[in-house]
């Protein structure tokens, strides 16, 4: 543009007043869905997408609906005194499990503690089946972490009155079928 071409622009303020349509959030910064933080989420998916990244699979993107999910299920944990899976979610959504009482950081704790499942003598490369009968105890929540058709993730976590947390991470597709291989 040349600088008569400038000079010769309106002002902002010689503009007609419309106006401004509203801002929409970046996609990258879509609603987390559950009562984590922003942190909380990044670190989630921080740790989950490395594992994935360790076995060559692509990585996870954060769903704020299986966030919700998950949040509500966490909630009826934290308030019950309970853990146990939720039957209702079988074959629509994958879900992990952790507890933990006086860590700082429940996430780390739990999310690792799924991730080095892998070190229980788990085979890669065989039928689920195979694998967890070779392997030297649970490794259903490392093998749901790194399921190669799994593509999103949303996780929540709460805290009861007796002090012990509750994270859920529920994931889609669900994983582990036992006569699939991982990845």
């Amino acid at each position: 543009m040349s600088p008569a071409a400038i000079a010769a622009s309106p002002r902002l303020t010689d503009l007609p007043s419309v106006a401004a349509p509203p801002v929409a959030a970046p996609v990258v910064e879509a609603a987390i869905g559950s009562d984590l933080t922003a942190d909380q989420r990044a670190e989630i998916l921080t740790l989950h997408n490395a594992a994935r990244a360790a076995v060559g699979v692509e990585p996870l993107a954060w769903s704020a609906d299986l966030a919700r999910d998950a949040q509500v299920w966490a909630d009826y944990l934290a308030s019950s005194d309970r853990f146990e899976h939720d039957a209702t979610i079988r074959g629509q959504q994958g879900e992990n499990l952790a507890a933990s009482f006086g860590y700082a950081n429940p996430i780390e704790i739990g999310v690792t503690s799924w991730i080095d499942e892998r070190n229980l003598n788990y085979v890669p490369g065989v039928p689920l089946a195979e694998a967890m009968s070779r392997a030297t105890g649970v490794i259903g929540h490392y093998t749901q972490i790194v399921w190669r058709d799994t593509t999103a993730l949303g996780c929540g976590l709460a805290t009861g009155a007796d002090g012990m947390s509750k994270l859920v991470c529920r994931y889609n597709p669900p994983g582990n079928n036992l006569r699939q291989v991982p990845y």
